[in-house]
């Protein structure tokens, strides 16, 4: 019988407009910068390395899928697979704790991102 364990990070965030956080992700540190486009109604991503080097720069948060595929190349991107969970992408206040979307990373050693990365991704 194959038990397979997912690991899952959900990631803290918060209703605020602008913020920004780091974590650890698979022994890594990355800083994160989220900002609201009110007139789009949609968030938008930045991630950097813990000395503040860009990796991607205003990734528009979409559901269920890797926000970072496009920057698989890059070896200073996150191992895993960082998505949002949720039936559409979040407004404003649903992306705080609690709320129906959340920003969540799944690490690299689960099977399932080894799947998500490989999803083809024309850039």
């Amino acid at each position: 019988r194959n038990l397979r364990l997912m690991a899952l990070l959900q990631l803290p965030t918060t209703a605020d407009p602008f913020y920004a956080f780091s974590a650890d992700l698979d022994g890594t540190e990355y800083a994160f910068r989220l900002a609201y486009n009110s007139r789009e109604d949609r968030w938008y991503l930045s991630v950097y390395t813990s000395t503040g080097e860009p990796i991607a720069l205003s990734v528009k948060l979409v559901t269920n899928w890797p926000l970072l595929n496009r920057k698989a190349w890059d070896e200073r991107a996150p191992k895993g697979v960082l998505y949002v969970s949720g039936s559409s992408p979040p407004g404003l206040e649903e992306l705080a704790p609690g709320a129906r979307c959340q920003l969540v990373y799944l690490t690299s050693d689960d099977p399932l991102a080894d799947k998500l990365r490989t999803l083809n991704v024309t850039v």
